[in-house]
């Protein structure tokens, strides 16, 4: 079982601070946002449940800020950095994302 607690305490330089830029709801109820972490280069994108309670995060230290989102069709989104990487993403399988060009 993962203790965030005793993580950030051996780790402190591993942990970064997010601003949030957006957030949508989305047709299933859920949410999707986007934003920056603490250095100019990272970027995430966070899906919430209904409750907005954390489902998942993907984060990049090299993408620049996601700045957008939207919902392409139920279930996928699309986000957008700043340095105009877009992403296609499963909301209910993250892993399964692909380069939109």
């Amino acid at each position: 079982e993962f203790d965030f607690s005793a993580f950030y305490e051996k780790n402190k330089d591993e942990v970064t601070d997010i601003d949030k830029f957006r957030e949508i709801k989305l047709a299933n109820n859920c949410y999707c946002c986007v934003g920056e972490g603490s250095y100019g280069s990272e970027g995430f994108v966070a899906y919430l449940d209904e409750n907005k309670n954390l489902v998942w995060v993907l984060y990049s230290e090299e993408s620049n800020p996601f700045i957008n989102v939207s919902e392409y069709i139920p279930d996928i989104i699309i986000v957008e950095s700043s340095s105009n990487i877009r992403l296609k993403i499963n909301i209910n399988n993250p892993m399964d994302l692909e380069l939109v060009v």
